[in-house]
């Protein structure tokens, strides 16, 4: 999904037909029909499957944007911190690290001016940046989770 240039009310949707996961429409009846769902109904109009496809992008379209509205503040008053991550999982000792993460620094947060940090929570800022220190706390009990998981359990466009 992308912006249309010069128009901020409307996006841009690409399909790759070529990627295999398009069946062609077959002109012959007698064919057993393609398994999954039509992207247009008889009227050349999306199809329920579409329309759901585009809420969803649309959805997540507006929180990228938030996103990057969040960002941008958290850069403006310094409050990212550099993190690189090292986990040992417990289960099988697999080791692994996440690299060039930036992260709340906590430390900065506790002296944002009262303006500042009012303004934040006005703004459902500070709900983010809590969710964000949360979510950090509970990455490696996350990573203790996971294991080897089997073929069958990877859907088939992680493979």
């Amino acid at each position: 999904m992308a912006d249309v240039p010069n128009d901020k009310s409307r996006f841009a949707i690409a399909i790759d037909t070529d990627s295999g996961c398009f069946a062609p429409e077959s002109p012959d009846t007698t064919e057993t029909p393609a398994k999954g769902e039509p992207l247009f109904d008889e009227q050349g109009e999306p199809a329920l499957f579409l329309k759901n496809q585009i809420e969803f992008l649309s959805r997540f379209h507006g929180e990228s944007q938030r996103s990057q509205s969040l960002l941008k503040n958290l850069k403006d008053e310094g409050l990212l911190t550099p993190l690189n991550l090292d986990i040992t999982r417990a289960a099988d000792k697999a080791r692994f690290g996440v690299r060039g993460l930036l992260a709340v620094d906590e430390k900065k947060l506790q002296v944002l001016s009262a303006e500042k940090a009012h303004a934040f929570l006005t703004s459902g800022l500070l709900a983010a940046i809590y969710m964000h220190l949360i979510s950090l706390r509970n990455f490696e009990s996350l990573a203790n989770r996971t294991g080897h998981l089997s073929d069958e359990a990877v859907p088939w466009w992680a493979k």
